[in-house]
């Protein structure tokens, strides 16, 4: 998808474009250019590793001989690095230990468009951003980055930015200005507190994956605005609009969600009213739906009984809560005895 591979009817008739690369995929499955190989789970999801038959790769390899390239940083001198011919070069993995930044004739690679970096890089260069402006895939998420630079805002066409594991504290607020970006990946970005106020310029966003952050109390305000997410792994709720957090009613378009969602922070909601504002029943295409009172805090989640030092619940609270769950069930319920309605004849 980042790359472009998937029609342009498919993106000029607003169809889900994950679903389209998924039965892209199936095919080349079908046609055995690809081969299962292990099963894994994470969270709800169950998916499969694929490998490639040898035969496969090595054709598919003389194929993209100049394009492709997997590069070790120790395994050559950097005399010889520099001299390489990167002016074909189109997708880049590569492989680095106990270095302090990237290597700064990577940028010689003007038409890359796929950039993977392995190995622990506390910052890259703002001169990246500036040079390799094709770039489409950016994955940095096994570098445990600390600092992400504002010129990240200069690669234009990026598509998949994938920051996973990542320590810093705050996102780049520039990342709000790439307006092609489709998948934001911040997966266990332990250190990540907030997100910035601009994302919802992002609308062409198909996934947003901040799962297992969990320093991160609350999306901002205007999340509901990304009417295109298909995948929101975390939908986490602010305590008002004084501290730019997104309250239920934001999930009211978000129509197209699918697989699983997890809603967190229902204890900031006010009442059962409010919580039916989410209208949860219009998200037909969720396979799974998590509910929590409360925000992560730290590495454990804090639920009901987390205070009992302070005594229990009152029966105010109690209240409180069954009436927001209540909200949740008659919506349920009114949508039951809609399809219901609508479904009887008369003989």
């Amino acid at each position: 998808m980042a790359q472009g591979f998937l029609s342009d009817s498919s993106v000029a008739s607003g169809e889900d474009l994950i679903g389209v690369g998924d039965e892209y995929f199936n095919n080349l499955v079908m046609r055995s250019f690809f081969q299962k190989d292990i099963k894994n789970s994470r969270g709800i999801n169950e998916y499969h590793s694929y490998g490639m038959h040898d035969l496969v790769h090595d054709f598919a390899k003389s194929l993209v001989d100049k394009e492709c390239f997997t590069f070790t940083v120790e395994e050559y001198a950097t005399s010889s690095l520099q001299e390489f011919n990167f002016s074909r070069a189109c997708h880049l993995y590569l492989l680095t230990e106990y270095i302090k930044e990237i290597p700064s004739f990577i940028c010689k690679a003007k038409k890359l468009r796929t950039l993977k970096i392995f190995g622990h890089i506390p910052s890259v260069s703002s001169e990246l951003f500036l040079r390799l402006t094709c770039l489409r895939t950016l994955d940095l998420s096994c570098t445990y980055i600390e600092e992400l630079s504002n010129e990240i805002e200069k690669l234009i066409h990026l598509r998949h930015l994938n920051l996973s594991d990542a320590r810093f504290k705050e996102l780049s607020k520039t990342v709000s200005n790439l307006y092609n970006l489709q998948i934001l990946t911040l997966h266990r970005c332990s250190n990540l507190c907030k997100l910035p106020k601009g994302i919802d310029k992002l609308v062409n966003l198909i996934e947003l994956d901040p799962s297992e952050s969990r320093q991160l109390s609350f999306l901002p305000e205007g999340i509901g605005r990304l009417s295109r997410l298909r995948r929101l792994s975390d939908f986490i709720i602010g305590i008002g609009v004084e501290r730019g957090g997104c309250k239920i009613g934001e999930l009211k378009d978000l129509n197209f969600l699918k697989d699983y969602l997890c809603i967190t922070g229902l204890g900031s909601v006010e009442n059962g009213n409010e919580a039916k504002m989410a209208c949860l029943t219009n998200k037909q295409h969720l396979r799974a739906l998590y509910f929590y009172f409360y925000r992560y805090t730290g590495v454990s989640l804090v639920d009901e009984y987390a205070n009992d030092e302070e005594g229990e619940n009152t029966e105010e609270e109690e209240v409180d809560r069954e009436d927001k769950i209540e909200g949740e069930e008659e919506e349920e319920e009114e949508e039951e005895e809609k399809v219901d309605g609508e479904g009887k004849t008369e003989g």
